[in-house]
């Protein structure tokens, strides 16, 4: 593409739109976006910054094309000169879209997102129409077992941790507390409950028991506690506890949240049930490398099984204790934003998948998905960087699969995201990704980016006191968002990408072959305000080490890059923001591409719906029918 010399390249704001699908200009606008830099940064610095985006030489050779050279460098240089107001508008983000509906994200519409294993649990007794005469009945048993604590006030009816024993900093609501007294003293209610640590009498044992989340509760072995209850109440009705305390974590270094470990807990609360444990760990085991059908039939069995009415209480994000919730947990919807394959690269697309992808049964697309990581890591990849299909083509040795990359990785003798930037291998490979034209869902990340650095909206009180943002070398604005891939090489390559061509985002990188220490200091830089610390506003890691266990509350927006074939691991990984505490409103997107086999396949599949036409050929809409549909099969 070439202009005549004496064309502007920016004649008007309203050619921002043409100009940044150039990569180069795409480049130097999203520079330009950032920090007034327009202002403060010395000219030299600046035009050092112009030839690193455009990948020419201190010296460049002159060139007919757009994308370099020093004609297309000195007219921007002009630009920023003599017309700053111009380049203002051009580079400030554009609002967010209003997004139209697409086959995908219709279908989509119909998914029912659900934590998987908890999905299996009864839920809470109780309906709307009983409401009243539930909110009685709690508040009859809180002030009956809260008599029996001097320090509990009975009528209380905020439902907040505000529960406080000796012996602990931690505090527990009164729906906890409640909840912990009915499972613990009374027989009909034999099970598993959170909030309480108890020893039993002579044995020199404690039990463990804690909410682990908004609807799931476990028990685990503890140490013993010597704190004891005066008055012994008279509901205890011969059990052997004597001393107690209550929480709403586990002790530091206690092993807590293995499967082995709940089965030895049930196995020790109800005897009779331990067969069931054991077959439920078989059947874990069986499940785990196969991800068929059948072992996961098997496994749901054997869960409903063990967690039956009488071991498990199960309450959700809208389970309310004396007329209100249970949690402040947002109840958000994923929002699910699709976008095309350039054209340009839907031909090397079609090739690739032609020739090196498995398509299976055709009433077995997904379960070849789940079977054949190799595939799925090929689709992964062409979903997120379609002009990796065009770099697969040319040099079919690339090392994109999980076990590459991480030998890759372990080769390195610092592994953080910023030694990793200086990777050969990695580093070329994610200039040619970069490369015209732009990756749809890179392009949504950085106008997501865009938008969320408009917003500068201070943190309430208490979220500035948990943040540490208590000084004004604090930005108390400064709004960070978490970005989770389904495979380490796309995480990597977008980590690359952001912190070669776009630094003032300000990623992060998070991944397994980090060592403790280095996980732990980019979770404090991230989860950190003070301007010395950075801005890092972006947290991106694998669903492999995002998916559990990460509290990133710091951040409100979350994008998934795709969907992930197990929705258990899906669900934990939308909720690494959504977390009790959260001070702002949260925002989950699911990225889709309208032409992505598996983006196809995987939102077919939970929407319940069947394939009338090929999903692996891009050049063409996908059809299905919508076996779900309340009305019956449906045309989409």
């Amino acid at each position: 593409m070439s202009r005549p010399n004496d064309t502007p390249v920016f004649k008007e704001p309203t050619n921002f739109d043409t100009i940044r699908d150039i990569p180069f200009f795409g480049n130097i606008l999203d520079l330009l976006r950032s920090e007034d830099s327009l202002r403060t940064m010395p000219f030299d610095e600046f035009m050092q910054l112009i030839r690193d985006q455009s990948g020419v030489n201190a010296q460049p050779k002159r060139s007919n094309t757009l994308e370099t050279g020093k004609k297309a460098i000195n007219k921007l240089v002009v630009t920023v000169k003599s017309a700053p107001g111009i380049v203002k508008a051009l580079v400030s983000p554009r609002d967010a879209p209003q997004e139209q509906p697409t086959i995908l994200t219709e279908l989509a519409s119909h998914i029912e997102h659900e934590e998987y294993l908890t999905s299996l649990l009864p839920k809470t007794k109780g309906s709307p129409e009983h409401q009243a005469r539930a909110d009685a009945y709690q508040i009859q048993q809180f002030e009956h077992f809260a008599r029996f604590f001097a320090h509990i006030d009975p009528k209380q009816r905020e439902n907040t941790r505000s529960i406080h024993f000796r012996h602990t900093a931690l505090a527990v609501t009164p729906h906890q507390f409640t909840r912990a007294m009915q499972i613990l003293f009374q027989d009909h209610t034999t099970g598993l409950a959170g909030g309480i640590l108890a020893s039993e009498m002579g044995t020199g044992k404690s039990y463990v028991i804690l909410r682990m989340s908004y609807n799931l509760t476990v028990l685990y072995s503890g140490p013993r506690l010597s704190s004891r209850i005066q008055p012994n109440p008279d509901f205890l009705r011969g059990k052997n506890f004597n001393s107690w305390k209550m929480g709403a974590a586990l002790p530091e270094g206690h092993p807590g949240g293995l499967l082995k470990d709940l089965v030895a807990a049930v196995s020790d609360l109800a005897p009779d049930r331990a067969s069931d444990g054991t077959a439920l760990l078989e059947a874990y085991d069986a499940i785990e490398p196969a991800m068929t059908n059948t072992p996961r039939a098997i496994f749901e069995t054997h869960f409903k099984r063990v967690f039956g009415d009488q071991l498990v209480y199960r309450d959700d994000r809208e389970t309310t204790f004396m007329g209100s919730r249970i949690t402040d947990i947002q109840n958000v919807r994923p929002q699910y934003i699709s976008r095309q394959t350039p054209q340009s690269q839907l031909h090397s697309m079609r090739m690739l998948i032609a020739t090196h992808v498995t398509v299976g049964p055709r009433d077995a697309y997904f379960d070849t998905l789940q079977k054949l990581n190799q595939n799925t890591q090929l689709l992964y990849l062409l979903s997120m960087f379609p002009s990796a299909a065009k770099l697969l083509l040319d040099s079919p040795d690339t090392p994109f699969l999980e076990l590459d990359i991480r030998r890759t990785i372990r080769k390195e003798k610092n592994t953080t995201g910023e030694s990793l930037a200086g990777n050969r291998i990695l580093r070329s490979l994610a200039e040619k990704l970069a490369r015209s034209p732009r990756s749809p869902k890179l392009q949504f990340i950085l106008d997501e980016l865009d938008r969320m650095g408009k917003d500068r909206t201070a943190r309430p009180q208490v979220a500035q006191a948990r943040a540490g943002a208590q000084t004004q070398e604090t930005d108390l604005a400064l709004k960070k968002m978490v970005v989770i891939t389904p495979t380490l090489f796309t995480a990597v390559m977008l980590y690359m990408i952001l912190a070669r061509f776009h630094p003032r985002t300000g990623p992060l990188l998070y991944h397994e072959d980090l060592k403790q220490s280095q996980r732990s200091d980019a979770l404090r830089r991230f989860n950190s305000l003070r301007k010395r610390d950075g801005p890092w506003r972006v947290f991106i890691a694998p669903a492999s080490v995002a998916s559990e266990a990460l509290n990133l509350q710091i951040a409100n927006r979350l994008i998934l890059t795709s969907p992930l074939l197990d929705t258990h691991q899906e669900s934990q990984a939308l909720a690494r923001v959504n977390r009790v505490g959260q001070s702002f409103d949260v925002h989950l997107k699911i990225l889709l591409l309208e032409d992505s086999p598996l983006d196809r396949i995987v939102v077919a599949h939970r929407a319940g719906a069947k394939f009338l036409s090929d999903p692996f050929n891009v050049a063409e809409d996908v059809s299905v029918v919508n076996l779900n549909a309340d009305s019956g099969s449906t045309l989409i």
